[in-house]
C-alpha cells in the first residue's frame, strides 16, 4: 500500500499473494502520489482503472491486481517465494546477455524517465505536505 505499492511497481515481475492487499492510498492521507506511481501505474493497468485506484485510493486484493495487470501472478501465501524463485531459475536458465538485452529492448519501447517522474512527484508531494489534507490525513 502506498509506499510498498511504489517499490512493487519499478519490478520487472511481480508474484503477490491472492490475499495480499495493493493500493495508492496517497489521496486518503491528503498526499501527492509519489515513487513513480503516476507513471507506472497506468502503464500496466490502463490510464482509467489508474485514475480510479489512484484517486479513491481503493485497496485490491493480490488476485485482483493479477487480473488487472498490477501482479504477473497471484497465488496463495504459502506459494509466494516457490513461485518467485520457479521465474528467477527460468530466467537463470535462459541465455544472460539475451535476456539482458530483451530487457533492454523493452525499456526503449516504453521510455521511462524515473528521475523526471520521482521529481516532479516529489515537488507535488512536498506542496502535499503543507495543505490543511494532508495534516488532516495524516
Amino acid at each position: 500500500v502506498g509506499g510498498g505499492l511504489g517499490l512493487a511497481l519499478v519490478c520487472d515481475i511481480r508474484v503477490a499473494s491472492e490475499s495480499a492487499r495493493y493500493g495508492a492510498n496517497f489521496v486518503r492521507l491528503g498526499l501527492h502520489p509519489g515513487m513513480a506511481t503516476t507513471y507506472i501505474l497506468p502503464r500496466l493497468v490502463g490510464l482509467p482503472k489508474a485514475a480510479e485506484l489512484i484517486y479513491t485510493g481503493r485497496l485490491v486484493s493480490g488476485a485482483e491486481a493479477a487480473r488487472l495487470g498490477l501482479a504477473n501472478h497471484a497465488v496463495p501465501q504459502e506459494e509466494v517465494l516457490r513461485k518467485a524463485l520457479e521465474i528467477a531459475r527460468d530466467i537463470a536458465d535462459a541465455a544472460p546477455l539475451a535476456v539482458r538485452w530483451s530487457k533492454d529492448s523493452l525499456m526503449q519501447h516504453a521510455p521511462f524517465d524515473p528521475r523526471a517522474a520521482a521529481t516532479l512527484e516529489a515537488h507535488m508531494q512536498s506542496r502535499s505536505f503543507e495543505t490543511r489534507d494532508s495534516r488532516e490525513g495524516t
